[in-house]
């Protein structure tokens, strides 16, 4: 018996298939939210010097850190400092937060670097490409893995 390799009906629904399920697991995830953030920041950033005043590197480079606002501490914790290994940091050292103005507990850490510009607007679209590469690209790929073990086992079975 011969099989012929899938057609492109099939194709259709395994893509759109894996690309909900994929959308799914980046909402699962946090993606979305977390993108919703760093927009929010970079809508109306704010950025300061923050200090790190804990490190967890074992639980996904976990990072504490303290900013002060108009006389104020903010307490902020990220899985990571955006640039900067956790490994590579240390408590009490300086970091970069921006914030979004109207609502300083929505905070992202950067590592201090020579960049002027709204690192909060660079890591949003580097996000926004990431999901989009993601849910776009990634059934596009698992497609043409299936195709072609689909492929090699019909010429198998010839």
């Amino acid at each position: 018996m011969h099989t012929a390799p899938i057609d492109l009906i099939s194709k259709t629904r395994l893509y759109l298939t894996f690309a909900c399920m994929l959308g799914v697991l980046s909402l699962a995830a946090g993606m979305p939210q977390s993108l919703w953030s760093l927009w929010r920041i970079a809508a109306a950033p704010a950025t300061t010097v923050g200090a790190v005043t804990y490190l967890h590197c074992s639980d996904h480079g976990h990072v504490d850190y303290v900013f002060e606002v108009r006389g104020s501490a903010v307490a902020g914790a990220r899985p990571l400092v955006d640039g900067a290994a956790c490994e590579d940091l240390h408590a009490g050292q300086r970091i970069t937060v921006y914030y979004e103005t109207t609502d300083p507990a929505n905070n992202y850490a950067f590592a201090p670097g020579d960049d002027d510009g709204n690192r909060a607007t660079t890591a949003f679209w580097v996000g926004v490409g990431f999901l989009a590469g993601l849910v776009l690209a990634g059934p596009l790929f698992l497609l043409l893995v299936l195709n072609t073990f689909s492929r090699i086992a019909a010429l198998g079975r010839a």
